[in-house]
Formats: C-alpha cells, sequence, structure tokens
C-alpha cells in the first residue's frame, strides 16, 4: 500500500452495492483488445464500507445517507 501514497487515482467507477473500482498511477500499457484505461494499480473495493471527501464534503459512500 506504501506504493499507492501520492499517486494519481482516476477513473472511479460505482457499481452495484458497495463495489467501487479506481485506477491509481500513470495508466499501464493496453494489451490487444482491451477497451479501457487500467492504471499501474487497479483497486476494486467491495463488502466493504466507503466514503469519497473533498475536504468535509461527501462526494460518494457506499451507502445512501437520509
Amino acid at each position: 500500500m506504501a506504493r499507492l501514497v501520492g499517486q494519481p487515482t482516476w477513473d472511479g467507477r460505482i457499481g452495484i452495492g458497495s463495489f467501487l473500482q479506481v485506477e491509481s498511477g500513470p495508466p499501464a500499457a493496453r494489451g490487444p483488445g482491451d477497451r479501457r484505461d487500467y492504471g499501474d494499480y487497479h483497486l476494486w473495493f467491495y463488502g466493504c464500507s466507503w466514503e469519497i471527501r473533498d475536504g468535509d464534503r461527501l462526494v460518494a459512500a457506499s451507502t445512501a445517507r437520509s
């Protein structure tokens, strides 16, 4: 995990339920047939609670807030 600190994170995708996928680090070389860009690191969060914040502002979360 130490290698991820300070790396750019991009192309966040929210899936079904609590799924969240993000790419991190510079884009990796595309292989034949690849339809999208991937980072050096592909992170997939599932079955857990997560939040994305911009300072104190909640941008997205794994659960709806009322």
